[in-house]
This record gives structure tokens, C-alpha cells and sequence, in this order.
């Protein structure tokens, strides 16, 4: 795994190309992880000049394409609370398993801003396909289920978008 690393970041070393698609390379594990590390590389030097917004641009636009990155999303949250923003901090430490106190308060900013409704966070959150919920870490596959059955003993029926993604989370299975 490492010689392939270090095969693709040499190739796009020599020719200052943009790594190639999953679909060409062997390894869709190994792909993501060669950009997390160039990404990661470019975020420090971001940092280094103290240009926080370039940084943020950067983390932004990695976790459109990859969503479920909790790791990119809790650095994200520090950037926003460097700046002061608890309420974009709080969007990115939503699923995390055991925020700290001030994290607490940024997810309590960021829940206020919706009025507390469970519904319409998750309904802001959740990816359409179910397969990006089977990629997802098993602390944040158990929060979505919690906050799914809050959802049902708070309204008495789960909201027919979240149907599909209950069952798919109670299902048992080589992905879950």
C-alpha cells in the first residue's frame, strides 16, 4: 500500500497532474487517503500564512466530494471557532461521539438555530444514497439511529424520508 502511495504522489509530484480517478487506480482506500495527505500538506501552509480562509475553502470542498470525514469535519470546527462562528463550529462537530464542553455549546448554537427540531437537521444531514450511510463510522451510524428513535417517541411515526434509512440501519449485514 505504501509503494503505491508513493507511486501515485511521485507520478503527480513529476507531472503536477491531478491524481487520477478511483476507478483507475487499485485501491478506492488508497486514492482517498493519497488526497487526504496532499490535502492535508496544503492546509498547513495555508495555516503557516495565516490565511484561515483558504484553509476553510479547502476542507470545504474535500468534504463535498468525501461528506463523512468526521476527522476533516472537527478540524473544519476548530477553524470556524478560531473565527468565532459557533454555529458553523457546531454543523461539524454534530456527529461527533464525545464533544468537549465548548463543542457542546457550539452544537447547542447550531440545534437553536434550527429550533431544536430533530427532523429538519437530520433531514439537512443525511445523504440520500444508503450506501454512504453503510461508509459511515459506527459512533456516527449510532448517533443518526438515536436521534431517528428520539424522532418517533417525540412525533409517534418516523417521517417518511427517514423510513428508508431506519430500516437500512436495523438491517444486519456484512455493510452494517
Amino acid at each position: 500500500m505504501k509503494e503505491f502511495l508513493k507511486s501515485i504522489l511521485g507520478v503527480l509530484k513529476k507531472t503536477k497532474e491531478e491524481p487520477q480517478p478511483y476507478y483507475l487506480t487499485q485501491n478506492w482506500k488508497d486514492y482517498k487517503d493519497g488526497l487526504k495527505k496532499r490535502l492535508s500538506k496544503r492546509i498547513e501552509k495555508d495555516l503557516e500564512k495565516n490565511d484561515l480562509q483558504k484553509a476553510i475553502a479547502r476542507y470545504q470542498g474535500f468534504l463535498k466530494r468525501f461528506p463523512l470525514e468526521q476527522d476533516f469535519h472537527d478540524h473544519l470546527g476548530v477553524l470556524y471557532l478560531q473565527l468565532n462562528d459557533k454555529v458553523r463550529a457546531g454543523k461539524h462537530f454534530y456527529f461527533k461521539e464525545r464533544p468537549s464542553t465548548e463543542e457542546q455549546e457550539c452544537i447547542f448554537q447550531f440545534e437553536k438555530q434550527f429550533g431544536f427540531d430533530q427532523t429538519i437537521i437530520l433531514k439537512k444531514f443525511l445523504p440520500k444514497e444508503h450506501f454512504k450511510i453503510s461508509a459511515c463510522e459506527p459512533g456516527i451510524k449510532a448517533i443518526i439511529k438515536n436521534k431517528i428513535e428520539a424522532i418517533e417517541q417525540e412525533k409517534g411515526q418516523v417521517p417518511k424520508f427517514l423510513i428508508g434509512v431506519r430500516n437500512h440501519l436495523n438491517k444486519k449485514g456484512p455493510l452494517n
